[in-house]
């Protein structure tokens, strides 16, 4: 007849969650060699984007410690043409114990963006293709949900490079912290982010246009292309769009 333990863990192990399980199961198999738990937890995080949100840990009982388990989308292998669903594997990994100066972020919004399909090619380019069976990376919004870091604290909102991840552990370095109060928060990702930077500062900054001049923009349909043909029509000045079909100019 089966024994089932019951394997207590303290909130100390888990302090990001102190204050907000909702509901807690613990499922464990019995066996005199027992190594590892499972633990799945449902909790509430007091934030803007999503009520409820399921953990999944595992526990070593060798060395005490819990490692959060993710998902995450893998490039399984190398486009050919389009890119198909059998390019790409999901499949879970373990998330590493934050060291000081990181923080574990849970993804908002990831933004897909048209150079990514050049880097699934293993060809030498100016960014690093993606690796395979590694997990794809871009421009993504996330929220902190436990830090190691004086400069973020739990609930800020931040910008960073994220590997395609339900969760993930970053370095404070390399992220942005935003304002979540002021607007939508996916603008972060486009009209203020890296394509609205890239727009205005080439067009003010680099090209300098006066009021009156004609401005010719190429790849109009474009993310960076549209935000350049609005700057320009702020800053006075007569708008050219080239784009590749009549779909895309109607």
């Amino acid at each position: 007849m089966l024994n089932f333990k019951t394997l207590t863990l303290t909130l100390r192990v888990l302090p990001f969650l102190e204050g907000k399980i909702c509901v807690a199961e613990e499922f464990e198999k019995e066996n005199s060699n027992l190594q590892n738990l499972q633990l799945y937890i449902i909790c509430y995080m007091p934030n803007p984007f999503r009520v409820f949100d399921c953990y999944v840990f595992n526990h070593s009982l060798n060395n005490n410690q819990t490692y959060m388990i993710t998902k995450q989308i893998v490039l399984a292998s190398r486009p050919i043409g389009l890119p198909k669903l059998t390019d790409f594997r999901f499949e879970n990994t373990e998330l590493p114990d934050l060291k000081e100066g990181e923080v574990l972020l849970k993804p908002v919004y990831f933004s897909v963006d048209p150079y990514m399909r050049g880097r699934m090619n293993d060809v030498k380019s100016y960014i690093q293709a993606f690796q395979l069976d590694q997990p794809i990376a871009g421009n993504a919004l996330a929220t902190v949900v436990e830090s190691h870091s004086v400069a973020l604290k739990i609930g800020d909102v931040v910008v960073g490079m994220l590997p395609w991840r339900e969760m993930a552990v970053a370095s404070d370095t390399g992220l942005q912290k935003v304002d979540a109060t002021q607007e939508p928060l996916s603008y972060y990702l486009s009209v203020l982010g890296m394509i609205g930077l890239t727009a205005y500062v080439g067009l003010i900054h680099i090209c300098k246009p006066l009021v009156g001049e004609t401005v010719v923009v190429s790849g109009a349909a474009g993310a960076v292309g549209i935000v350049v043909g609005q700057i320009a029509k702020i800053q006075g000045c007569r708008v050219v769009g080239i784009a590749g079909s009549d779909q895309k100019v109607n």
